[in-house]
C-alpha cells in the first residue's frame, strides 16, 4: 500500500489506519507495504524501528527508508496488523526476481512506427525525462532497433512529464497473450 497522492492511475481506497481514515492505493502485486512520511504522521506516528534501507530480495535498487513501523489496518470487514516501511525517496526500483519474456506470434513481423510530432516547447521536458530515466538505468540508448513505438507525453501538474509508449501501434497485437487471472485486493488482504 502506498499513499496515492502521486499516482493518478492507482486503485485507490479509503482505509482506517490506526483508526484514522486515510486514502491509499492498493498494489495487489507488492511484496512490501510502503508509505511516505506524511502518511505515517497522519496515522498517529507509530513507533519507528531503525532501518536505513527498504530491503527486499526481489528489488535490485534499495530505497532510503526512515524505518519500519506497524499499524492496525481496517479495510471493510478485514482487520489486521500491518508492517510497513516509511520512505522519503521519490525514485523507481528495479525487479530482478524475474526476467520478462515476450513471445511473438508465429509469422509476426517487426513494426517500426515513426515518432509523433511534439510541440517545440515540449522537447526540453521530454529530453530531461529521457536523461533522468537513462541516469536511473531504466532505459538505454541504442543505435538501431527493428521495433519502435511512438512516445506519448503526459504533462504532470509540475514542470515534468510522464512518457508513455504506445504499444497499441502493433507490438501488442504481435505478442502471444497468456491469460492469467489477477487476484483482487480482497483476496490479497485475506491471506
Amino acid at each position: 500500500m502506498v499513499n496515492p497522492k502521486n499516482d493518478a492511475n492507482s486503485l485507490k481506497t479509503k482505509i482506517r489506519f490506526n483508526q484514522k481514515p486515510i486514502a491509499f492505493a492498493l498494489d495487489t502485486g507488492s511484496d512490501v507495504n510502503v508509505i511516505d512520511e506524511d502518511s505515517h504522521v497522519e496515522a498517529g506516528s507509530p513507533p519507528i524501528k531503525k532501518c536505513t534501507e527498504l530491503e527486499e530480495p526481489s528489488m535490485e535498487r534499495r530505497f532510503d527508508s526512515s524505518g519500519k513501523a506497524s499499524a492496525h489496518l481496517n479495510l471493510e470487514e478485514y482487520s489486521s496488523k500491518m508492517n510497513y516501511f516509511i520512505v522519503f525517496e521519490d525514485a523507481l526500483g528495479h525487479c530482478i526476481k524475474e526476467k520478462a519474456h515476450l513471445e511473438l506470434k508465429g509469422g509476426a513481423a517487426s513494426i517500426y512506427q515513426k515518432p509523433i510530432t511534439v510541440p517545440h516547447n515540449s522537447k526540453d521536458v521530454i529530453e530531461r525525462e529521457l536523461d533522468r530515466l537513462e541516469g536511473l538505468g531504466i532505459i538505454r540508448k541504442v543505435e538501431h532497433l527493428d521495433w519502435a513505438a511512438p512516445i506519448l507525453v503526459v504533462k504532470k501538474t509540475d514542470v515534468n512529464a510522464r512518457l508513455c509508449i504506445d504499444y497499441s501501434t502493433g507490438l501488442n497485437d504481435a505478442l502471444i497473450d497468456y491469460q492469467h487471472p489477477l487476484p483482487i485486493p480482497e483476496d490479497i488482504l485475506r491471506r
